[in-house]
């Protein structure tokens, strides 16, 4: 299906979900030195990618940082964490809770840092500014 069928919305959530993956392939490879091409959204972070939970508490330790602190990865929420879709699906949660301040803080963080890198992949969206979720 050609992206003209998807609304606005689901084209912008497409585009958060896929920085979003960029991001988590940056973490995996400099955690593991592994080719961050080898992850796929359905794979199983343990199993599927031989990664240790010692690993994956150094991934959670890097995500935060790379969300400035702003997106908190408990020890609950890692455990639970099997597929690298979980990973994702966290922090698209976490980023459209965020405040309209945060949300832009990570924008400008993201675009100054990865834009460029990761243009030609992403599209002509490369920022985002999703709608927070109501309380």
């Amino acid at each position: 299906m050609s992206s003209e069928h998807f609304s606005e919305h689901e084209t912008e959530e497409a585009d958060i979900r896929n920085f979003i993956l960029l991001g988590f392939k940056d973490i995996f490879q400099e955690v593991t030195g592994l080719d961050p091409d080898l992850l796929e959204l359905d794979q199983n972070i343990v199993y599927d990618l031989d990664v240790d939970s010692l690993t994956m508490v150094e991934m959670a330790v890097e995500a935060e940082d790379q969300y400035d602190l702003i997106i908190r990865i408990p020890d609950e929420v890692l455990a639970e964490m099997q597929m690298v879709i979980d990973f994702v699906n966290y922090i698209y949660d976490q980023v459209t809770r965020l405040t309209i301040d945060d949300q832009t803080r990570l924008l400008h963080k993201f675009e100054s840092l990865q834009a460029s890198k990761y243009q030609s992949q992403l599209g002509t969206t490369v920022g985002f500014r999703p709608q927070l979720h109501q309380q």
